[in-house]
């Protein structure tokens, strides 16, 4: 049976999907047939996983194809066995890892692969700076979210100067990460029904830098109609860190002096200049100030404390003491301020607010504070305010303290970058009974997006019979906080947050970029 199956997928494709006895289940793709994987149980439900762990959606980006946009994947023979570990991405770690061979991307699921099942489509995309991010799944297993009955797709792109060379010319535009990730959207909009998944019902989903490319696949229009819904989870296309402002001069720097290494060097997306083929463009607050982004719901928010750290080396601490003998350094370049008297003006008042008479350098909780505001709940919070004019925005505060991360011993309250993932996947940590229920609450929300636009649909036990409020058309933010308990809070941090934004109304030169 399994032999005639493979044949008549092979000679006329009519048979979408076939399994055998063995553990191996056959797909019919655009490209041709793929082999993946089943019988692995979730831990949850126990439900009965089917893997698909590297399917190439262009090809490998080498030779002639290096530092170019992706090529569309040609077709293949036979059968493409896509169960073992594809390479990760080229990454700026010491010494770097990976290949440039990595365009691939995974899908899991927790239903037979049939056309008829129609599930819901959740795209993950990994952070990482846009220089590391091993998408694998090792350490962070998707099991809880597969119980409730969704398809998760993983994207490989391409990271660092590979993913974001830029000589900012036509020749070089850069962005050829975000280039990834489109075509891989493509793929996945042409292919997902195969393996049971929704192509009209398709979520992307980023943390930190995969929430900033979130953010700019939401504005570019080559993407419209090939997602639905949008999850961006401490990150925006508003935050310094997600534009490169030098990458043209660090790649030129680089092609000059080979002996410069790259492992330290920051790469991110860069605004292109003017050419048919251009994704990036403009400056991204002005554009969401116009309407210019795909008027979807999004689902989006930030960690209490995101600047948290548990320590800081002495050689950065050393590198830190130019904010307390240049206090202009702590004004954000996005302010557009060209006054040195200003701009001393202006750091002066963020070294007292944040810092008082103490050394920035050898702060530490202020710093965290300081960090967490003006990289993170600032830029996030005005990507909310934005949004929310055009669309439906859920915004979330996530402040629940608990171990699930990793996170066992903590120094000060607050919960830091990247906490918030230990209650969508599995870190493989331990915990208490708060801590699951806080787990099943996040997952629940979560999943309750993916399937309808709608964290709270109905009025469940679980989430405590909560009613998460969408922001629409108003400056009057409401945000889920996420604790302990769940409850509907105003706009967080307050204090801190309107000094910002009287800043930017005082003294800032718009249009801005990054906020």
């Amino acid at each position: 049976m399994f032999a005639l199956n493979v044949l008549i997928l092979l000679l006329v494709g009519i048979v979408l999907c076939s399994a055998d006895e063995n553990g191996s289940i056959f797909v019919q793709t655009s490209n041709g047939i793929v082999k993946g994987s089943y019988g692995q149980r979730t831990t949850g439900d126990r439900k009965l996983l089917y893997w698909f762990r590297g399917i190439p959606f262009a090809e490998p980006p080498v030779g002639n194809l290096r530092f170019e946009a992706p090529a569309a994947k040609k077709n293949w023979t036979g059968t493409l066995d896509v169960t073992v570990e594809p390479p990760v991405c080229v990454e700026g770690s010491n010494p770097p890892i990976g290949s440039e061979d990595c365009l691939y991307l995974r899908i899991y699921t927790n239903m037979e692969p049939n056309p008829k099942n129609n599930l819901p489509v959740l795209v993950w995309i990994a952070g990482g700076a846009f220089v590391v991010g091993p998408l694998n799944f090792k350490d962070h297993s998707l099991e809880y979210l597969l119980d409730q009955d969704v398809i998760i797709v993983g994207i490989h792109y391409r990271l660092g100067l590979l993913g974001f060379l830029s000589l900012g010319d036509t020749v070089a535009p850069g962005n050829n990460g975000i280039r990834d990730q489109i075509m891989a959207l493509k793929w996945i909009k042409n292919n997902i029904k195969n393996f049971g998944g929704n192509p009209n019902n398709v979520t992307i989903f980023g943390q930190s830098a995969g929430a900033a490319s979130v953010a700019y696949l939401l504005q570019i229009e080559e993407t419209k109609g090939l997602f639905n819904k949008a999850i961006l989870s401490s990150g925006s296309s508003l935050s310094s860190w997600s534009l490169g402002k030098r990458v043209p001069q660090v790649t030129k720097a680089i092609a000059k002096e080979l002996k410069i290494s790259t492992n330290s060097l920051a790469f991110a997306p860069v605004t292109e200049p003017d050419h048919e083929k251009a994704i990036i463009t403009g400056r991204s607050h002005e554009r969401l100030i116009n309407g210019q982004f795909h008027h979807v719901p999004i689902l989006m928010g930030y960690n209490s404390l995101e600047g948290y750290f548990d320590s800081l080396p002495a050689l950065l601490r050393l590198w830190m003491a130019k904010y307390d003998l240049l206090v202009s350094l702590l004004v954000p370049e996005d302010l557009n301020v060209s006054s040195s008297v200003i701009r001393h003006l202006l750091g002066t008042r963020i070294k007292t607010k944040y810092f008082g008479n103490n050394s920035v350098a050898l702060s530490n909780k202020t710093l965290m504070r300081f960090i967490a505001d003006s990289q993170f709940e600032r830029p996030v919070q005005e990507a909310i305010r934005l949004y929310s004019q055009k669309t439906k925005v859920y915004s979330y505060y996530f402040a629940y303290q608990g171990p699930l991360w990793g996170r066992v011993k903590r120094t000060v309250d607050g919960v830091g970058h990247a906490e918030d993932l230990g209650y969508l996947f599995d870190y493989g940590y331990g915990g208490s009974d708060a801590d699951y229920r806080t787990r099943n609450r996040m997952v629940k929300l979560w999943t309750n997006f993916v399937k309808t636009g709608n964290p709270t649909p109905t009025k469940e036990a679980l989430l405590q019979d909560i009613v998460w409020p969408a922001n629409e058309g108003s400056d009057d933010l409401k945000y889920l906080e996420i604790n302990t308990n769940l409850s509907v809070i105003s706009l967080p941090n307050s204090n801190n947050i309107n000094f910002w934004r009287d800043m930017y109304k005082g003294y800032g030169k718009p249009p801005y970029a990054t906020y």
